[in-house]
């Protein structure tokens, strides 16, 4: 009976675990607002950031923006994180 009590307890805090790690997913931080009609896309804001002399090397949609995997022009490696509606960059990481 105490194994039985035990397992159960052991279940249900680590289906616990698991909802907080989903939920926390799903909530994550939005940098950029919603993309209106006219955002650009993934491939513009690259084109966009290749031209002003970055090294763009991968795209994705993170935090609500396009992020940008990049070697910036001086050499050092960025995220840099865009609004599609705006073009303007919202965030950097090094």
């Amino acid at each position: 009976m105490k194994n039985l009590i035990t397992s159960t307890a052991l279940v249900a805090a680590f289906g616990a675990t698991l909802g907080l790690a989903a939920t926390s997913a799903m909530a994550e931080e939005q940098w950029c607002g919603p993309a209106k009609d006219g955002a650009m896309s993934e491939d513009k804001a690259a084109e966009m950031y290749t031209a002003k002399g970055y090294d763009v090397k991968n795209t994705d949609m993170e935090h609500g923006c396009i992020e940008l995997k990049a070697i910036d022009p001086s050499g050092k490696r960025v995220e840099m994180y865009v609004d599609a509606n705006t073009g303007e960059i919202v965030k950097v990481k090094d």
